[in-house]
């Protein structure tokens, strides 16, 4: 026992001796971007924000049922992940500066977690419409 204490504390000290870049976790607004995005949804139009319930309940008629991961399986289970998805072809965000205002605040982001090199945002994933989220929102 004496010998795993001594290794741990051996690891304590490297630990609090190591020099991080930066942080783990970054918190804060995201006042880069802009307030009004002007996101319209392929199939279903101008979608505005925040979201309402009745505009929700109508949006998951273009969306896909969003599968999640656990370890090397894709699933669809609603009691574990009670949401939808659209595919980024889905969707179009037209504010003018939506991309340069989103690779700022990746460039601020990216800067407080110790990244050296530049971070370029090439596109969007998914857009997911959480449902347990909504309802606890609205």
């Amino acid at each position: 026992m004496k010998e795993i204490d001594e290794h741990f504390d051996k690891l304590v000290e490297n630990i609090k001796a190591s020099r991080r870049p930066g942080n783990y976790s970054v918190d804060g607004e995201a006042t880069e971007l802009p307030t009004l995005l002007d996101l319209n949804v392929k199939d279903y139009g101008p979608v505005s924000l925040p979201l309402v319930e009745a505009q929700a309940k109508e949006l998951i008629n273009v969306c896909q049922q969003a599968p999640y991961g656990r370890n090397m399986d894709t699933l669809v289970d609603t009691n574990v992940r009670d949401s939808y998805q659209l595919d980024p072809e889905q969707v179009e965000i037209r504010h003018p500066e939506w991309s340069t205002k989103l690779q700022m605040l990746v460039n601020r982001v990216g800067k407080a977690l110790g990244c050296q090199d530049k971070i370029e945002v090439r596109h969007l994933y998914n857009m997911l419409l959480i449902l347990t989220l909504i309802e606890t929102i609205i």
